[in-house]
């Protein structure tokens, strides 16, 4: 199986800031997503962003939400 990850990154008055997307170096979808919600926070930090303004990160995984709320539950890796 083939996944991928996508993002948008907007100002608080929704402009469009940056966008990407590209291939996942794994599988299984859940992973895919928390890749892409890493890539964000990457692209957030590079930008500059950190500190200035909030990143509102959005998952519909609960597996994602759950792995994030979660510490002591993580798996190791």
């Amino acid at each position: 199986m083939r996944v991928g990850c996508g993002g948008i990154l907007r100002s608080p008055d929704g402009i469009i800031r940056a966008m990407f997307l590209g291939p996942v170096p794994c599988s299984g979808l859940d992973f895919a997503n928390l890749f892409a919600l890493k890539v964000a926070a990457q692209v957030f930090i590079e930008a500059g962003r950190e500190g200035k303004v909030y990143l509102v990160l959005e998952s519909n995984s609960k597996v994602v939400f759950n792995f994030l709320s979660n510490p002591v539950d993580r798996p190791r890796v």
